[in-house]
């Protein structure tokens, strides 16, 4: 959460969140 929105496999999981 601490890291921005990146483009990635898990980026994309926090980005859901």
């Amino acid at each position: 959460m601490t890291t921005p929105p990146r483009r990635g496999p898990a980026s994309s999981q926090t980005s859901a969140s």
